[in-house]
Order: C-alpha cells, then structure tokens, then sequence
C-alpha cells in the first residue's frame, strides 16, 4: 500500500486527478455489477411478490411469470420450491433474476418435475435492492 501512496505522490497532480477518477469509474463498475447492495427481502416485500406458470416435467423445466409488487426494490434473486404433491417431496430452486420494481418478468429454469404433474410451487425467498 506505501508504495502505491508513493507512486501516486510522485505523479503531477492532473496525472492523480485521472488516475483517481479512473479508480472510482472502476469501483463503480464493480459495484454495479455486483452484489454488494442485494439484501433479503422480508417478509412484507415478498408477499408483494406472485407469479403464474408451471414445472413441465416433458421438458424438465420451470416457466414462470412473477410479478414484483415492490414500489423501491429491484428483485436479484429468487428462491423457488415445487412440491411433488404425490410423494410430499420438495425441489428448491435459486434463480438469478432482474425484474424492476412494479412489473412482471418470465423467467425459466433447469427443474426436476413431478412425475405425476400435481404439484405446486412457492416463492420461499428473494434478494434484491
């Protein structure tokens, strides 16, 4: 760290000027694209959160539409869950997302259905900021 300091004492101020201004683009960046401000949602947030759709077992995947009823919170991520209704068990299923606040997104996954077709599904939880 001295001898980062060091170098940018020694640079003329324009040159440090740039170069701090090129460190903070990229920190900004970073943190864009990361996710560094994503937090669970509680529980209030998430029963703004529905959808519609189905697990469909022929092509072993989840289509669902889910609506974010938050008016501030950008959904990240989601927790998914089917249900086999038949035999009891449960799939749980993260799924990256980007649905904006107030409006519905399709999103589909990879997924394990029931054989049977009774099933069904929940939201079990959700990130965003």
């Amino acid at each position: 760290m001295e001898k980062i300091l060091s170098f940018v004492q020694r640079l003329k101020s324009e040159k440090r000027v740039f170069l701090i201004v090129v460190f903070l683009l990229i920190l900004g960046v970073i943190l864009a694209y990361s996710d560094f401000f994503t937090r669970d949602l509680n529980k209030n947030e998430l029963r703004l959160i529905n959808g519609r759709g189905s697990c469909f077992q022929l092509l072993q995947e989840g289509e669902y539409t889910i609506h974010n009823g938050n008016k501030n919170l950008t959904l990240k991520e989601l927790t998914i869950s089917i249900e086999d209704k038949s035999s009891g068990k449960v799939a749980y299923y993260k799924v990256a997302t980007d649905i904006n606040p107030l409006s519905s997104e399709k999103i589909s996954f990879a997924a394990v259905c029931p054989s049977s077709g009774d099933h069904s599904w929940y939201i079990q939880s959700a990130r965003g900021y």
